[in-house]
């Protein structure tokens, strides 16, 4: 309430200089489309904007220029599309920092396992091993099997998860489709995605592998991997459409 009082009292004062913290971090969306089209007028009408926000979609469309701030040193200051740009990478190096195996969150299977997951691997366009991928590049994943014993069409799942627990996308070989057949000792499934439509962010991914009806799990790996996803150009929402354009006269 405090908030949206004094932000009214702000803008109605008619200012030579503005200045917006945090703005968007508060109220509903309701408020907070009001506070951009408030904004946005005030600007047209020559009043100079502040505005210190982790909004990067309203940073791009407000601002003329920006500043990229870091522990209270600037780091850079150009067009919003480069701030954008290289805060996000910035973002994305500093996440960077996590094991290059992640701990996995097992959960505990009761008996003996027929059907164990030995390990799961990512591998970019190039072939190689990583956990870094760029929107919409390729994306080999590798999950590493050893059956015990001959397992008839076991079901592979894939589960992948936003880092803040969001459920994402759900593959699975028996819903595709794909038989798996008889399978027995070690082997390997690849799971191949032509176009990684992920928005730049950490990801997590759960692998499971079950019996031949979906029902039993036999192992199962609960958002015990991560991905780094970077965009390679401004972008926003939660997922990349390929598209192209195509503009004719009429």
């Amino acid at each position: 309430m405090y908030v949206r009082l004094g932000f009214a009292i702000a803008i109605h004062c008619n200012p030579d200089i503005l200045l917006v913290d945090e703005i968007l971090a508060v109220g509903d969306v309701g408020f907070q489309t009001k506070c951009l089209q408030r904004m946005k007028e005030v600007k047209d009408r020559g009043t100079s904007i502040i505005f210190i926000s982790h909004n990067l979609e309203s940073v791009n469309n407000i601002c003329l220029r920006a500043i990229f701030l870091h522990q209270g040193k600037m780091k850079f200051l150009g067009s919003p599309l480069d701030a954008i740009s290289l805060y996000r990478k910035f973002v994305l190096s500093s996440s960077q920092k996590f094991p290059k195996e992640a701990p996995a969150k097992v959960e505990t299977i009761k008996g003996e396992k027929k059907i164990e997951i030995s390990k799961v691997e990512f591998i970019n366009r190039e072939g190689i091993k990583t956990e870094t991928f760029k929107t919409a590049e390729s994306m080999t994943m590798n999950i590493y099997y050893f059956a015990k014993e001959p397992i008839d069409s076991p079901e592979f799942r894939l589960a992948f998860y936003l880092i803040d627990g969001t459920h994402y996308a759900w593959h699975s070989t028996r819903a595709d489709g794909y038989q798996t057949g008889i399978i027995n000792g070690r082997g390997k499934l690849e799971v191949i995605f032509p176009e990684l439509n992920l928005m730049s962010g950490e990801y997590l991914i759960s692998v499971l592998i079950l019996d031949k009806d979906g029902i039993a799990p036999f192992d199962r790996h609960y958002q015990s991997h991560r991905i780094l996803v970077e965009a390679s150009k401004f972008t926003s929402g939660i997922v990349y459409l390929s598209h192209s354009w195509k503009l004719e006269k009429l």
